[in-house]
């Protein structure tokens, strides 16, 4: 059995290559961890060794299964005779042996040496003083003690003495209690009877909400007496009916049902299983999280009411930096999708481009178009992973001094199944998934107590300076910021445990950048381009309108007025929109600025309109220039001369006429002429010609006779029987 591994061999065991793995060494040497393991190392000449029980649990176990069989201890282990081998293995349970023959893999070691020697002893105590792990995945420290009791165990039985042996049940002591079992007369069938139904109640008494153990055992004793009565003891009474503490809380297991019922927010925070995740493979802006957190800070808004503003927080994992982006809101308002994107855009321009987003669910992070049009951008999503994978894609091309820094790296995660570029989501209501981010803001939170205004997160018990006073308020969100931002800047000169291991967030950067990483640079046009919406746009005199806002750019536009045209619009910067005619494809993009609005007396807008005038017609101009002149006329005579004449019309089918009936007519009416003209009578208003006297009369002289009136009398219950019957007939 080697003692101390070369680089060759450490690497070749680890699957590294060569050169990470004399760094890693080279690193232990001094002190410092390799997988969060602490190797013991030494130096011959230039090359590194590493002592073989030092390396980590899995990789020691490999290298000893690819070992020769050491050679046999000095005592030869005792073989046990048949019988009491074969009543051993009925003693013992199947499932323990793995946990033998891990037991013999440790202290394998130590029996190549004689017992009572130094050799021995001193492989014990290593093992003894290193975490090792279980085969059902437990990570255990094993005392010196046990392991000298598992060499004498196998040393005399074998493998055989290594496993656990089983546990050798004589029944249940107690059935229900000691007075109960004493007291009731029935025979033992009736009572485990009713030792099951007990428990079965007491089960259903836990998953239904009971408050705690007295209750439940109040209930379970009527019931019990009940049972117990009806199973042919009537004696039962509840003082032999009593439940003990003991009995009845070994079932508040059951508890989980009514909690996974009633109370799912507990169960989630308390009973779901998590899995531990591992940041120090992560570089700078390799993951970052996005999240919207209140500050319980009071700033006055413009209009002198008071509110509290919201963080929009972007947090970079591997370094535990936090860039904030504050917004005061209106009443009645929230955070918006533009609000969490322009905040992103800032990040980008200060931070580099991130690698993978892992975004909160709610709405003010969805990418998706709402309905006609509005909301965020539907390809905002879509932009950043195609930036992120051109990231991707340029590091690999720039990247020998990239590959050299990462070398190591991505050979220690080379079996872990990587994220790659693009953006994560979160479960709803699941904060304790977002990798680390909540952590950082109840840190976060402490620093922010100290400034002036801090209410504290509970609205129904404020911090107030005195009883019955509100907290005073900042007089501006400018006076906040500027306060925020030391408050933000002093937390990231702070020193954290758990990943960063006493560093601070800038020491964290600094330590990266000075070992080669560089954050990737995204201008904001190409920001804006990637992640927007593609709009289709008629060009207008004035520009184009998109959002009730006007853009310009009279040298984009020359000859595009009046024609739609393909542009890419930002919610998130409205400054400016991207004309994109050649879309997806970037050739060809230009920025088209916010037009100007003048005054009616400014002579600027004049100017401004003459020069746009000017472009248009030197565009003009440039097509000219490209053209020849032509009669249209003269070209359509070349081409009908060069097309075959027009083919002439042959008559040669049915003739189709009247007769000659209407040929006499139309000689009848030629011959009579036309119409005696008639006479024209002008007319007033109300008057009227009548067509056999030619008499003219006024409205006026025609009296209308008087109306007759009803001289019968009719009873008005009638009447709506009438009505009543009219109505039913219409149905």
């Amino acid at each position: 059995m080697m003692d101390y591994l070369s680089t060759a061999e450490f690497a070749a065991l680890a699957g590294i290559g060569e050169r990470g793995a004399s760094k890693a060494l080279k690193r232990a040497l001094v002190g410092k961890e390799w997988n969060t393991h602490a190797l013991i190392v030494r130096k011959r000449g230039k090359a590194y060794e590493v002592f073989a029980p030092s390396l980590p649990p899995d990789l020691y176990a490999k290298l000893l299964a690819a070992q020769p069989k050491p050679p046999a201890p000095v005592q030869e282990p005792v073989q046990l005779p048949a019988t009491l081998e074969n009543q051993h293995n009925k003693l013992t349970a199947p499932e323990k042996w793995p946990e033998a023959n891990w037991k013999r893999a440790l202290i394998e070691p130590a029996l190549a040496y004689p017992a009572s020697t130094k050799a021995r002893g001193s492989f014990i105590k290593d093992i003894a003083a290193r975490e090792h792990t279980k085969p059902c995945g437990k990570v255990v420290r094993i005392p010196a003690r046990t392991l000298y009791q598992w060499i004498e165990q196998f040393e005399t039985l074998g493998i055989g003495g290594l496993v656990r042996k089983r546990r050798h049940e004589k029944g249940p002591r107690v059935l229900i209690s000691r007075r109960w079992d004493a007291e009731c007369p029935l025979p033992a069938d009736k009572k485990g009877g009713l030792k099951a139904a007990i428990e079965t109640y007491i089960k259903s008494l836990w998953a239904n909400a009971a408050p705690g153990w007295p209750d439940v055992a109040r209930f379970g004793q009527t019931e019990l007496m009940r049972l117990s009565h009806e199973a042919g003891w009537p004696d039962a009474s509840l003082e032999n009916c009593k439940l003990t503490r003991h009995f009845v809380e070994k079932f508040n297991e059951w508890r989980l049902v009514h909690m996974a019922k009633k109370d799912f927010k507990q169960l989630f925070d308390k009973h779901r299983s998590r899995v531990i995740r591992d940041s120090s493979l992560l570089q700078p802006m390799q993951m970052v999280v996005g999240d919207v957190h209140p500050v319980d800070i009071l700033v006055t808004r413009p209009d002198g009411s008071t509110a509290t503003p919201r963080l929009i927080a972007w947090y970079d994992v591997a370094t535990h930096r936090i860039f904030a982006t504050l917004t005061l809101l209106d009443k009645d308002k929230g955070i918006t999708r533009a609000d969490v994107w322009a905040s992103f855009a800032a990040m980008v321009e200060t931070w580099g481009l991130p690698e993978r987003l892992y975004l909160d669910n709610g709405s003010e992070y969805n990418g998706r178009k709402r309905r006609f049009g509005k909301g965020q951008l539907a390809g905002v999503i879509e932009g950043f992973n195609l930036l992120s994978s051109i990231n991707l894609s340029m590091r690999e091309l720039i990247g020998v001094l990239w590959r050299e820094f990462t070398a190591e790296i991505v050979e220690q995660a080379s079996a872990v199944e990587m994220l790659g570029s693009g953006v994560t989501r979160s479960q709803p209501y699941n904060a304790p998934g977002k990798p680390g981010i909540e952590g950082q803001f109840a840190s976060l939170e402490k620093v922010m107590a100290m400034l002036d205004g801090y209410i504290g997160g509970n609205r129904m018990k404020k911090r107030t300076p005195k009883l019955g006073k509100e907290t005073p308020a900042w007089g501006s969100a400018a006076e906040f910021e500027a306060a925020f931002k030391h408050a933000l800047d002093f937390w990231h000169n702070k020193e954290q445990a758990g990943d960063l291991k006493g560093k601070s967030p800038n020491q964290a950067l600094d330590d990266a950048q000075k070992a080669g990483w560089r954050a990737s640079c995204v201008d904001r046009g190409t920001l804006i381009y990637a992640m927007s919406e593609t709009l289709q746009r008629t060009v207008q005199t004035c520009g184009v309108e998109v959002d009730n806002q006007w853009y310009e750019n009279s040298a984009a536009f020359a000859g595009l007025r009046q024609q739609k045209a393909t542009f890419r619009y930002a919610s998130w910067a409205p400054e400016r929109i991207v004309y994109a005619p050649n879309f997806p494809d970037p050739e060809g993009w230009a920025l088209i600025e916010r037009a100007k609005v003048y005054d009616h007396r400014d002579m600027a807008g004049a100017r401004d309109a003459s020069a746009r005038n000017g472009k248009t017609l030197n565009h003009i101009s440039s097509l000219k220039a490209e053209t020849v002149p032509l009669v249209l006329a003269a070209e359509m005579a070349r081409d009908v001369a060069a097309r075959p004449p027009a083919p002439k019309t042959l008559f040669g089918g049915p003739k189709i006429s009247l007769g000659i009936h209407v040929d006499a007519l139309a000689e009848s009416a030629e011959r009579l002429g036309l119409p005696a003209p008639q006479e024209i009578i002008p007319l007033q208003p109300s008057e009227s010609v009548d067509r056999e006297t030619g008499e003219v009369t006024h409205g006026l002289d025609h009296i209308n006779p008087p109306r007759r009136r009803r001289t019968e009398e009719r009873d008005p219950f009638a009447m709506l029987d009438d009505l009543t019957k009219k109505q039913g007939a219409g149905r």
